[in-house]
């Protein structure tokens, strides 16, 4: 019937000794004594569900502790989150208050005391549970050290709660089917119905539920774009805005559609295939048509000396120089290389020498228009 935290501070206190101490130890064995005392002396009694329609002060086996047993006049009530009650005892000359001993903190800080009535303002979860209190008879001082419990009813025995009871309900619906939208609307609905401070209580349950809604919302959204981008699976824009919507779901969401997101992407892959061999096709094009400015042939002995101006478009160039029938070419691999000397040619021979560039375009290799054609005899 102890808290977790309590019964492990005991059992740490305990897997702490340390057994075959010497007599000139007996204050290491007087420490490890007194930690397990004190962890004892820490035990604390542990709350337990009450399923009762009334207020009551309990023992554990649910028997009601006769003087504090309400009599005909006590009250509870519910406003925005909290739970009033007023007890009016049976004995106002023997009990006057009731002392919690550090038992429960929760419950200490909202008790008072009025005219002989023992008024509390509760927190809603605090509703159907039995909480550990520890009475004391004011009277002649004597305290009680049976263990009694504050038995609180579940909210739906709380007039004025209804609302919030609904709410609870139908998040608890909606939290354990989040993809039932009816599910989901339901709880939304009954949480508008909350007051602020309700909202504020149960801020983590609803915040479950808005993601729920937004998962939804992602999902019937991103179903209408595929449906959109698989009937015009061409239409890039479409496309685009089907895979922006894919990225908005989750990835239970993602698995479910699976097939239709490869249908999507498969046609992305298609669109930039198209748009690449487009794109290439129109480079092509554009290379085809430059033609490269031949300046220079100039003749030396057994070389000629070929220069022209640089083209940007091009990744480098190719040299064709021809004598009789032998034709010849030299790639040139940099485009910021104008010039190049064209050695071991035949001495008197006439050679015809004409340039063009070159480019790689999608893999394959397109080339300028040659330049015009000039002459030069070797020396």
């Amino acid at each position: 019937p102890f808290t977790e935290e309590t019964r492990t501070a005991v059992a740490e206190a305990t897997d702490a000794v340390v057994e075959g101490k010497f007599a000139s130890q007996q204050e290491e064995v007087d420490a490890m004594a007194a930690a397990i005392n004190d962890a004892v002396a820490g035990l604390r009694y542990d709350k337990f569900v009450y399923e009762g329609s009334d207020f009551a002060v309990i023992k554990r086996d649910g028997s009601a502790f006769g003087m504090w047993t309400p009599q005909e006049g006590s009250t509870y009530s519910y406003s925005d989150g909290k739970i009033a009650i007023i007890i009016i005892p049976k004995n106002t000359t023997v009990y006057g208050w009731m002392h919690w001993g550090g038992i429960n903190e929760e419950l200490t800080k909202d008790v008072t005391l009025d005219d002989g009535k023992i008024i509390l303002n509760l927190d809603s979860d605090m509703a159907g549970w039995a909480h550990p209190i520890a009475p004391i008879k004011i009277k002649d001082g004597a305290t009680s050290k049976d263990q009694y419990y504050l038995a609180i009813p579940t909210l739906n025995h709380i007039e004025g709660a209804e609302t919030f009871v609904a709410a609870q309900s139908a998040i608890a619906e909606a939290k354990a089917d989040p993809t039932n939208k009816a599910k989901v609307i339901a709880a939304l609905e009954a949480i508008d119905k909350l007051t602020d401070g309700e909202k504020e209580r149960l801020a983590e349950d609803i915040a479950v539920v808005n993601a729920a809604k937004t998962a939804i919302e992602n999902k019937e959204a991103a179903e209408a774009a595929i449906a959109a981008a698989k009937a015009d699976p061409t239409n890039k824009a479409k496309v685009q805005a089907a895979l922006a919507a894919i990225e908005k779901l989750t990835d239970a969401q993602k698995a479910a559609l699976a097939d239709d997101i490869k249908a999507v992407n498969d046609a992305k892959t298609a669109i930039d295939k198209a748009e690449k061999e487009a794109a290439g096709q129109a480079e092509a094009a554009k290379v085809k048509a430059m033609k490269i400015t031949l300046k220079k042939a100039t003749a030396g002995k057994k070389k000629v000396t070929v220069s022209w101006t640089k083209n940007t478009g091009v990744e480098g160039y190719e040299v064709y120089y021809k004598t009789g029938k032998k034709v010849k070419t030299v790639k040139i691999t940099k485009n910021s290389t104008t010039k190049k000397v064209i050695k071991k040619l035949k001495k008197g021979k006439k050679y015809t020498v004409k340039v063009r560039g070159y480019k790689k375009v999608n893999g394959q290799m397109v080339y300028t228009k040659w330049s015009k054609a000039k002459k030069a005899k070797v020396k």
